[in-house]
């Protein structure tokens, strides 16, 4: 099994974009909720 320095550079590209689109989905996610109870317990 020999891996290609091109295969590699890709793979690495893809896992950076999963990695960076889990992250921002979290991020959203936490300020959502965060958003959600903020509003649940302030009183308006």
């Amino acid at each position: 099994m020999s891996y290609l320095p091109e295969h590699t550079a890709r793979a690495r590209r893809v896992v950076l974009g999963l990695f960076i689109t889990a992250t921002a989905l979290v991020t959203t996610g936490v300020l959502l909720t965060a958003g959600l109870l903020l509003n649940r317990v302030l009183p308006r």
